[in-house]
């Protein structure tokens, strides 16, 4: 399992077990199944959304995920200084009509961007862009470059979320006009849809993904039809690596106790490559 992740950065567990417990008493639920297998692999994050939290369709939600709406593909709390690393979503029901789930490996997409448009993936990797979030006396502020880089040059994050980014400041107006020329490209290529996995939660399922990698969407959904209830949870990007060096690095993955990131030519392909 910490394998897979580690190389794909996304992966399904089945059959994970429902309690078909009521949203509001997920915090307070300490025999969780998600979390009983999270916790496996590290301790869970806390956040303002708790230790557990559940992805509902709710009247006057103060978040979109909790609605029936569609959701872009996106990484989630880039606007905290250490975003969460690792997502979990574990399917407590879904009887809608629609509300599919859509992921995409936004490494691949960045080695391919930066193949095909060099100077764009330059100025996206140079540009700082922040993220923010504003709501019920909650206030959160982190700059950050859509692609870093690691010490050998190849792609260590992107820093994807566009609901959440700023105006960009401190910039001439040609930068300004080049970042969202790039960026408006950059957006073209994580919405192809050729780069998307989908799937459609089944109950029991527990999605995990590595939410600095993966982006993750759903489509919208009918809330007559039925009922869709996930419930959430996050790992810290550290504690992940650390289960991985313990168990995988140096072994099972085929790597060293340093190689604790997957590579850009890891994992999906490139599904543009037949037309090149």
């Amino acid at each position: 399992m910490l394998h897979c992740l580690h190389k794909y950065g996304l992966l399904v567990v089945k059959n994970v077990p429902c309690k078909n417990s009521p949203p509001a008493s997920a915090a307070f639920d300490p025999v969780d199944q998600s979390r009983l297998v999270s916790e496996r692999v590290a301790p869970l994050m806390e956040t303002f959304y708790g230790l557990l939290w559940d992805v509902v369709s709710l009247p006057d939600a103060e978040n979109v995920a909790y609605t029936n709406v569609r959701l872009d593909l996106h990484q989630d709390l880039l606007y905290f200084e250490s975003p969460p690393g690792i997502q979990l979503l574990h399917c407590q029901l879904n009887t809608v009509a629609g509300g599919e789930a859509l992921f995409s490996d936004s490494f691949a997409q960045a080695r391919h961007f930066r193949r095909e448009y060099p100077d764009h993936y330059e100025t996206l990797l140079r540009t700082p862009v922040a993220f923010h979030y504003r709501r019920l006396g909650r206030r959160r502020r982190f700059v950050r470059t859509t692609f870093e880089h690691d010490g050998l040059n190849e792609i260590e994050r992107v820093n994807y979320s566009p609901p959440f980014m700023a105006p960009v400041e401190g910039l001439t107006f040609d930068e300004v006009q080049r970042f969202y020329e790039a960026f408006a490209l950059w957006e073209q290529t994580v919405s192809d849809a050729r780069w998307h996995h989908t799937r459609r939660y089944a109950k029991g399922d527990l999605i995990v993904f590595d939410n600095r990698r993966v982006l993750h969407a759903r489509t919208a959904f009918e809330s007559a039809t039925g009922e869709r209830h996930l419930r959430g949870s996050y790992l810290r990007l550290d504690d992940w690596r650390a289960a991985w060096r313990q168990h995988c690095g140096g072994t099972a993955a085929g790597g060293s106790d340093a190689d604790d990131c997957p590579r850009s030519d890891w994992g999906w392909e490139d599904p543009t490559a037949e037309s090149e």
